[in-house]
């Protein structure tokens, strides 16, 4: 994945999730490109939301629930992203802040961030100090904690080790060492005479093979030295064992389709027809709504701001999603339904137990009924029988039955839900 850096350093802090997707820092100093990307395994790139208020995003890092901690290097704080949700301010404070004394046309404040046994760690490079931050049971940050050293100047990226000390590359030092929040001394492990040029990035190794090295990128900003590389130092402990969250996707909560809603020319005749006729229940009706002067309807759904919703019926059938249906009025009202090759096309399936005994009293309802039962007998699909009918009004409507299941069940992780197994 690639991104327009524009003016800024670009990709910075690097964090991976529990399906490997790799969560990027990239500052443009252009809120249309910057802020934080997940990059899937396939390598497509894709923004998380409310990045663009993040000022200089920099550094980031999981806890187990999933929620993103991201260092705001300019504005002096740490942002959060919940779980598929929006960017929010998290902590910020002039502990964070930069002071301007690096030199740069900005502040150097928040850079290197990880979260560790509750507790959100956090360096300020310019005030040149820890700052450790606890989440409280509610998400909330508790009151930070600072820690110093005369020693400690110029901190950049950090990984927390086993023992608890904060691994730090220490920039303009080109020096790398380890600090204790529980002590307060400080311990050098390895310096520029050991190739340390300006090192930025910290991380450990992990897994059994590899979980004493603490790995360093030298970004060499400086005066000649050994120049950019990745080093690999011996750090005496392994780093804290880290839990990768798996990050849902898709619309935080949702546990399922909750109804289907139909516009019908008649909804008396089609409540009639679905209590009568399918063997639905109608156990909710409300409206009229309406707006004579405003935008109310247009807002909404989208209509005709003078439209009318006369009535809205909630029908159950069965063991299955609802179905809204509406009585419309509007000035600009389409009265055509749409074929199932049209864009907006659209069938509702009800799945029965026995589809010949469905289909014959479907035709004994005097419905009208098109080509089957069809028996689906290859592919993923086989195994299910289907009929299409049309309602009263127009929509199409389809009776479906599989009672030995369809042939896709036997490889897939997933199973499609199924009213004749509604837990599954």
């Amino acid at each position: 994945a690639t991104w327009p850096v524009g003016d800024g350093p670009g990709p910075l802090g690097l964090e991976l999730d529990g399906n490997n997707n790799v969560y990027v820092a990239v500052a443009t100093f252009d809120p249309a490109t910057h802020g934080v990307y997940r990059v899937s395994p396939d390598g497509v790139s894709s923004r998380l939301p409310g990045s663009a208020a993040i000022a200089f995003p920099n550094d980031v890092s999981f806890d187990p629930a999933g929620n993103l901690y991201v260092s705001d290097t300019i504005a002096g704080g740490v942002w959060r992203f919940p779980p598929n949700q929006a960017a929010e301010p998290w902590f910020v404070d002039p502990l964070l802040a930069g002071n301007g004394s690096a030199g740069f046309p900005f502040p150097i404040g928040a850079n290197g961030l990880a979260w560790s046994d509750g507790t959100v760690h956090v360096v300020n490079t310019e005030l040149s100090h820890l700052v450790s931050i606890p989440v409280s049971d509610d998400g909330s940050p508790g009151a930070p904690v600072v820690t110093s050293h005369p020693q400690y100047v110029a901190p950049d990226g950090i990984a927390v080790g086993s023992d608890g000390r904060i691994y730090t590359a220490l920039i303009a030092q080109s020096s790398i060492a380890a600090l204790d929040p529980a002590t307060g001394s400080l311990e050098y492990l390895a310096t520029a005479k050991d190739g340390v040029d300006f090192a930025s990035s910290l991380t450990f190794g992990e897994g059994v093979l590899d979980p004493m090295s603490l790995y360093a990128v030298n970004f060499a900003v400086g005066p000649p030295g050994a120049g950019p590389a990745l080093l690999r130092v011996g750090a005496g402990t392994a780093g804290e064992a880290l839990e990768r969250p798996v990050i849902p996707t898709g619309v935080p909560g949702l546990l399922g389709q909750d109804h289907t809603g139909i516009t019908v020319p008649d909804i008396e005749e089609a409540i009639g027809w679905f209590t009568d006729v399918i063997g639905c229940q109608a156990p909710l009706t409300f409206g009229p709504f309406r707006d004579d002067e405003g935008t109310f309807l247009q807002d909404l759904l989208d209509v005709d701001p003078r439209a009318v919703i006369n009535q809205i019926t909630m029908v159950r059938c069965g063991n299955g999603s609802n179905i809204e249906l509406f009585e419309y009025e509007a000035p600009d009202q389409d009265t055509t339904n749409p074929r199932n090759s049209d864009y907006g096309g659209h069938h509702l399936a009800f799945y029965v137990q026995d589809i010949d005994a469905a289909v014959a009293y479907m035709d004994g309802q005097g419905v009208e009924r098109f080509l089957g039962p069809l028996p689906v007998t290859d592919g993923p699909a086989a195994g299910q029988v289907i009929n299409y009918f049309r309602a009263p009004w127009g929509d199409f409507i389809e009776l479906i039955s599989y009672p030995d299941g369809m042939a896709y069940e036997a490889t897939a992780d997933t199973i499609l839900w199924s009213p004749k197994d509604p837990t599954r």
